[in-house]
């Protein structure tokens, strides 16, 4: 019986602790940001920080950043037009026919070797 009793304890101790945290994280109390102790950012500081910047710099960083989008979306487009082709060409069965035999005769010489 006093099995019983400590089994029945300790699940209700499990059952209390998971609804004492289900209540924390409703209520948000878990994480807080103590704002009062926060740097203040004044309007010099932001002065300084802007006129210490390297214009140069920032336009070469953004230069990189824009060429690769352009080139990312030039070879999407590109591959995007190139899987459009195949589809059509491998629809017609005379030019699948033929697309196979031009491979094969690639694939043969490569055995060879």
């Amino acid at each position: 019986m006093t099995e019983d009793k400590t089994n029945t304890f300790a699940e209700n101790i499990q059952e209390s602790f998971e609804h004492s945290v289900i209540a924390a994280v409703r209520k948000g109390d878990w994480f807080t940001c103590n704002y009062k102790s926060r740097m203040e950012l004044t309007s010099e500081h932001v002065k300084h920080l802007y006129d210490n910047v390297d214009m140069d710099r920032v336009y070469a960083i953004v230069s990189d950043k824009i060429e690769q989008k352009i080139a990312d979306s030039m070879m999407n487009s590109m591959a995007s037009e190139i899987a459009t082709d195949i589809k059509q060409i491998m629809c017609n069965n005379e030019l699948r026919e033929d697309c196979r035999a031009s491979l094969r005769t690639v694939f043969r010489k490569y055995e060879k070797k």
